[in-house]
């Protein structure tokens, strides 16, 4: 109003994110580029960023010297067309309240990261994913670009007796019945010991089950062998990428040889694996021995037209244990 010289606006676009703490690493962000492009950079913003772009339009026209457009010249018109529209399968009830219940966790307890996932175990759809540390989609006070639950390889420790368990009952060398001396057990170089290092006497394998017995599972293990182990590891996925659609998965990594090797893998040490691969690993126990591919994405919506052009559903990969395995195995977790 006041005409003051050099005083004038730009106009310009960023994305903003209303709920900018919930789930950043699943959802990610967008910015601009060099070329003044917004473009994802993390989580489905990035993994379906040509989804999502859409296209621009144009309007061609004729000018003259001083570029001013020539009256009643042909005009040649392509309008912009929106990007899809996105449904993740997030339910942001309970995505809240994992946030809420990890910021209560990391308050009172030092821990280098955390992740939590809660899966819809008779889909395989994640309704909840939670990580510390986290960050603000609009600040992007971002501290560690990779996401727990597809991007960290880690040991996963015990869980893992859930597996070798399964491979021994699947193998019929499980017997839960059987008793065996709990506490320690040497193989070859190595001393084998149970986590209060004395052990629970002499126990039956279900007892070694419900005790987490490192011992119970190394002698399953060896019994085994490195061969029938690795390849029901590898039938559940472990080793593998489960193509969930979010960047940068990793593979893990479960090569073991020797024979210490195989007892320590029979409980989750000298093997690494990620969160999205155990989630994916326990939908067996939920189906009846079937395996479900975890997805976060429900579906696909044209934003024009609103056709919907894709659409998740329950996807069976393969059955890696019988109904009476599986039976057996829920009463031991129970």
């Amino acid at each position: 109003d006041l005409k003051l010289p050099g005083i004038a606006f730009i106009s310009s676009t960023k994305r903003f994110y209303k709920m900018a703490s919930l789930a950043p690493y699943i959802i990610g962000y967008a910015k601009k580029n060099d070329d003044g492009k917004i473009v994802g950079e993390m989580g489905v913003e990035s993994y379906y960023n040509d989804t999502l772009t859409g296209t621009d339009g144009q309007t061609e026209y004729q000018i003259d010297n001083y570029g001013y457009k020539l009256p009643n010249s042909p005009e040649n018109t392509t309008p912009a067309e929106s990007g899809d529209d996105i449904y993740l399968t997030i339910d942001s009830n309970i995505q809240l309240f994992l946030e809420q219940s990890l910021s209560e966790l990391t308050a009172n307890y030092q821990m280098s990261w955390l992740t939590f996932t809660v899966a819809d175990a008779k889909s395989g759809a994640i309704l909840a994913s939670a990580s510390n540390p986290t960050f603000n989609l609009n600040e992007l006070n971002i501290t560690n670009y990779l996401n727990p639950l597809t991007s960290y390889q880690y040991e996963p420790g015990s869980t893992m007796k859930i597996y070798s368990f399964m491979a021994a009952m699947e193998n019929k060398v499980y017997n839960g019945s059987d008793t065996y001396q709990s506490g320690t057990i040497q193989v070859d170089d190595a001393t084998i010991k149970d986590f209060n290092g004395v052990g629970w006497g002499t126990i039956t394998y279900d007892e070694g089950f419900a005790y987490s017995s490192n011992v119970a599972a190394t002698k399953l293990g060896l019994s085994l062998g490195r061969d029938r182990l690795k390849e029901f590891y590898e039938k559940l996925g472990f080793g593998a990428k489960t193509n969930i659609t979010l960047p940068g998965e990793l593979s893990g990594d479960i090569d073991f040889n020797y024979k210490t090797e195989v007892a320590t893998a029979s409980f989750g040490q000298g093997i690494t694996t990620t969160p999205i691969q155990n989630i994916q690993a326990l939908t067996t126990i939920a189906n009846n021995g079937t395996e479900l591919q975890p997805y976060i994405i429900s579906k696909i919506v044209d934003h024009d037209t609103g056709k919907v052009k894709y659409e998740a559903s329950r996807t069976e990969l393969q059955n890696v244990a019988s109904s009476e395995t599986i039976s057996k195995l829920q009463s031991l977790m129970y």
